[in-house]
């Protein structure tokens, strides 16, 4: 950092660790929701993490949701009419900033050089048939849902490679060592991190706020391109840790209470 010749070469800042930091407190704050207060502190921080990255929304777009499904339970079988309104702008105010973050990638460009690793062309995709191509001048969300409608096949090819390196980290450049830590480590994370999901003990909207993060993060990645390094899929491994956490709980449980009973045995 206080190398001079160095930093004078470094055009722009990246911002994901901040934004991994951001997403954590952000968990902290929706977890701890029990009052206004909480409640004000909580959306602070999830639009503080919205403005910090072009995909900073996806931890507030979830606890939205979130909170939709919250009120909606709470509210009397009479007045839950009002929340689809609610819902109804959301989803439009949700449209408008999606097409505004899309405007700024070149997404058709991306997809007609098949771009899976971004500034590393040795993992593209290439269609075996002609590309039929949007309008340049239509609205991003437009030549986005032209370009699915007109080519299917590829564009869910492009959907399944990315999100491939989006979830198993594989790297051509990777020694084997720490390509044998990922295949024994990530199966692992995974089947726990699934097995949270469905754990009773912790709250469902909370459950629910980490799947859909990790949902929207990966299907922004599918939808415009994985890095060649842990920059999109690394600020949600924290998410990743904490249902993993929470499905390891009912065994790591089990082992405590036979150490216990084992430490209350009499001894010689």
């Amino acid at each position: 950092m206080g190398w001079l010749e160095i930093q004078a070469f470094n055009p722009f800042l990246l911002t994901e660790s901040l934004f991994t930091t951001l997403l954590i407190f952000s968990l902290w704050a929706v977890v701890c929701v029990r009052n206004w207060g909480r409640a004000f502190l909580a959306l602070g921080l999830l639009l503080l993490t919205a403005c910090i990255r072009p995909n900073g929304f996806i931890a507030l777009g979830a606890a939205t949701l979130m909170s939709f499904i919250w009120l909606y339970r709470r509210l009397p079988s009479s007045a839950r009419y009002v929340v689809w309104p609610a819902c109804l702008a959301a989803i439009v105010g949700l449209w408008f900033v999606f097409n505004q973050r899309l405007g700024a990638l070149p997404l058709i460009k991306y997809y007609r050089k098949g771009i899976i690793l971004f500034e590393y062309g040795n993992t593209s995709l290439q269609s075996s048939r002609p590309l039929v191509l949007p309008v340049a001048t239509q609205p991003a969300l437009e030549q986005l849902t032209t370009f699915i409608w007109s080519n299917p096949r590829y564009f869910g090819q492009l959907m399944a490679h990315k999100a491939l390196y989006f979830m198993g980290f594989p790297r051509p450049w990777y020694s084997l060592l720490h390509t044998a830590f990922v295949v024994v480590a990530l199966p692992l994370l995974y089947f726990s991190g699934i097995r949270g999901l469905s754990n009773l003990r912790a709250p469902q909207l909370v459950r629910l706020y980490l799947g859909v993060v990790i949902l929207l993060q990966m299907s922004i990645v599918s939808l415009v391109a994985e890095d060649w390094g842990p920059r999109f899929s690394g600020p949600i491994l924290p998410y990743w840790f904490t249902l993993a956490a929470l499905g390891a709980q009912p065994l790591l449980r089990k082992i405590e209470r036979r150490l216990q009973a084992v430490s209350a045995l009499p001894r010689c």
